[in-house]
């Protein structure tokens, strides 16, 4: 009996990888419910990736100076000279990360919900899942209430030593 239910638990596995993707994606088909609207200052870094590496020398931080809007169901992310807005979120089985996968164009939203200093974090990647090229965004560090001041993005570059 022992090795019948084993069997049976690994074909289940098996049979759970070879599912064809569906619009919703890598998460529950349980949306997330709308919530009052919260506004978030958050820091934002912008990355593109080659070889599915991020390119140190591209990486963009821009601190303090994001804005996300969260209404729960989905969150619009602005900053100076951009826009990002997710779709419908979804829920993961433990309820710690609410995310959405296109799995035509292969952008992927999540939010992490409560990390460290209890507010979200805030993630977009377009990176191709065949070609391991693309960008990413992470809005992360969030408090509540409006950007006070902008400040002027800054590019970090790498030593020479680490490229």
């Amino acid at each position: 009996m022992k090795r019948l239910f084993i069997v049976f638990a690994i074909i289940n596995l098996l049979a759970g990888c070879v599912q064809s993707p569906s619009n919703i994606g890598q998460f529950s088909a349980t949306p997330v419910k709308n919530h009052d609207l919260v506004i978030y200052t958050c820091t934002g870094t912008q990355e593109k990736f080659i070889d599915y590496r991020p390119v140190l020398d591209n990486l963009q931080m821009m601190p303090r100076s994001v804005t996300v809007m969260d209404v729960g169901a989905n969150w619009v992310a602005t900053w100076d000279g951009g826009k990002l807005e997710s779709p419908m979120m979804f829920k993961d089985v433990i309820g710690k990360i609410d995310g959405n996968v296109n799995t035509t164009t292969g952008e992927r939203y999540y939010r992490i919900n409560k990390t460290v200093n209890d507010s979200p974090t805030y993630s977009f990647s377009d990176v191709n899942p065949y070609t391991g090229e693309g960008k990413g965004m992470t809005f992360f560090r969030c408090s509540s209430g409006f950007i006070g001041e902008v400040p002027t993005p800054i590019t970090i570059v790498p030593l020479e030593e680490n490229k």
